[in-house]
């Protein structure tokens, strides 16, 4: 029974020291980290406006090239049309110019909420000339 006694006795576990090492390392790797990830949703963001406003734009100029005209917004939001765009229920694409001129302009809002009541801020411009991502 002493040789067990021995061996709990001589088991002291870590140190105060040790400890304080652990925590600083840990400390620093999360000093590091954080940062890095806090933007990671407002990226993610961006980006997926983005590729939704390429989207349009390249069912825009398909339309063109096919048809020889501008589409009506109808065009791109009908379900059954052959350019039809996918715009997730917090998203709504709006025609501010109505197409009226050569130019043309579509607009991705995004919203809180499907109900499309109050906008966060984040719009996706798309024009002739290439797509504008705006963040209020």
């Amino acid at each position: 029974m002493s040789k067990f006694r021995k061996k709990l006795v001589e088991n002291k576990g870590f140190t105060l020291i040790e400890l304080l090492v652990v925590i600083a390392i840990l400390g620093i790797l999360a000093a590091i980290a954080v940062p890095r990830l806090t933007g990671f949703t407002d990226r993610a963001r961006r980006a997926n406006l983005e590729a939704s406003g390429q989207t349009v734009r390249s069912n825009v100029e398909l339309y063109i090239a096919e048809n020889g005209s501008l589409p009506a917004l109808t065009v791109l939001t009908g379900s059954t049309s052959d350019y039809y765009i996918n715009i997730d229920g917090k998203f709504a694409i709006t025609n501010p110019t109505d197409n009226s001129t050569d130019d043309y302009q579509f607009v991705i809002t995004e919203y809180e909420s499907d109900a499309h009541t109050t906008a966060t801020g984040w719009s996706v411009s798309i024009e002739e000339d290439g797509v504008t991502i705006t963040e209020g």
